[in-house]
């Protein structure tokens, strides 16, 4: 494979090439993408294209680069609060951006302080998205109330971790990034799931028979409910509950279906929708009140 120039460097970063093998089967020489010299009071570094010339140099910076490849031919260089991206393909640059978070394909999420920001990394008038509607107000206390951002949903929407309130207690929000609609994602959900005493379990399906009945009058369809635990979402409580479809069979038997899944806030004001995943993720999407 093609090598950068024979320098002394203290950080040599390589990129794995294409599955070649050499008649001896021995696998081609990783191509060498960057490199990282110490020099008086810093550092140099010089980025490579894939035929070995050089993309870019700089002489000096007092702190130490970081260089790292993001996907096949995109390379991120972050260099104290700054960030920028290379593309070996294109041979192209981008911008220089702060507050630098994630990427995803072509796009990268940012903060400004007060919004997160989606963009494309390359270019300027392509996809452009802001949120800033918080389940929780920032918190003021603080020069940066954006804790991380990340794409999450292979890249379809965002996850959000902020601090919110004067105390700056954490939150989460996740947007969609095509719709902009908000929702929030649990990690580890099932884990997280408090067990309720039967009094409560009772008095929650209860409460959920007489808002919404057993019996669907337009369909006749029968449903039951049943409220499995509480987690906490943003510092609220909520009750985890399932809706099944009553299915009686000619022989009498009685199958359930799930065809609803929802969270239930402890004061019962608040309903919100959401889904359980196989991989241990709970989504709620807290755009929709449903009461």
């Amino acid at each position: 494979g093609a090598t950068s120039p024979d320098t002394t460097a203290d950080t040599t970063a390589q990129m794995d090439p294409a599955t070649t093998t050499s008649a001896d089967t021995t696998k081609e020489e990783a191509f060498v993408f960057c490199k990282i010299e110490e020099v008086e009071g810093g550092y140099s570094y010089a980025l490579y294209n894939a035929d070995g010339s050089i993309a870019e140099e700089m002489p000096f910076l007092e702190e130490k680069p970081e260089i790292t490849v993001i996907e096949e031919k995109l390379i991120r260089v972050d260099e104290g609060e700054a960030t920028y991206y290379y593309d070996l393909d294109g041979r192209r640059f981008s911008e220089s951006f702060t507050h630098v978070f994630h990427e995803a394909g072509t796009l990268f999420v940012s903060a400004d302080g007060e919004r997160v920001i989606v963009r494309d990394i390359f270019d300027p008038d392509g996809v452009y998205k802001e949120f800033s509607d918080f389940t929780g107000a920032l918190c003021t206390s603080v020069e940066m109330p954006i804790l991380s951002a990340r794409f999450v949903e292979d890249g379809s929407a965002v996850m959000i971790e902020y601090l919110s309130g004067e105390e700056g207690e954490k939150f989460c929000d996740c947007f969609n990034t095509g719709s902009g609609s908000k929702f929030s994602l649990i990690e580890d959900w099932k884990n997280k799931k408090e067990l309720i005493t039967p009094d409560e379990k009772q008095a929650v399906e209860d409460y959920l028979y007489a808002y919404a009945g057993r019996v669907e009058p337009n369909t006749g369809f029968e449903y039951s409910y049943n409220v499995t635990g509480a987690l906490e979402i943003n510092g609220v409580r909520y009750l985890y509950c399932e809706c099944d479809l009553l299915i009686v069979g000619e022989d009498g038997a009685v199958t359930e279906t799930l065809v609803a899944e929802f969270v239930l806030s402890e004061a019962r004001d608040q309903r919100y929708d959401c889904r359980a995943k196989d991989d241990g993720e709970l989504i709620v999407y807290t755009e929709t009140n449903m009461i």
